[in-house]
């Protein structure tokens, strides 16, 4: 599970055992990771989970993804892994969310060749702008 929070530029992010947000920075033109390693949700009676926050800036873009993706598998028994994912984002960052989505769901398809997926694979995408 990840909760995700934006109030103004802030972002608050939580996560129980999903990938990291990645954050793609307009002004440098890189993604950030945004990293919480913390068991999946109910593994642990007592954990107590932490957040991390993040200042959103004019056009940068947040990925949320289900693990899902990280972890697709090719037809090699290779994972996918989180460098690809990075540079992927990284070079489709400039288009439209639907779109943005639409290049992550071909990098799965190419990846994993002609093997079915193993786990779902779910996607959100954020653009933010600044209130003038």
């Amino acid at each position: 599970m990840l909760i995700m929070k934006i109030n103004g530029n802030k972002l608050t992010v939580s996560s129980a055992g999903m990938p990291p947000a990645l954050i793609f920075r307009a002004e440098y033109q890189e993604v950030e990771e945004v990293l919480i390693k913390a068991p999946p949700l109910g593994g642990f009676n007592q954990y107590t989970y932490r957040q991390e926050e993040a200042v959103l800036e004019d056009g940068d873009i947040v990925l949320l993804m289900s693990d899902g993706f990280t972890e697709r598998f090719s037809e090699e028994e290779e994972m996918l892994g989180m460098t690809i994912v990075k540079h992927a984002f990284e070079e489709i960052a400039k288009e439209t969310p639907d779109h943005i989505i639409e290049e992550l769901n071909e990098v799965s398809r190419k990846w994993g060749g002609g093997r079915p997926l193993d786990d779902d694979m779910t996607f959100m995408v954020i653009k933010y702008t600044a209130s003038q």
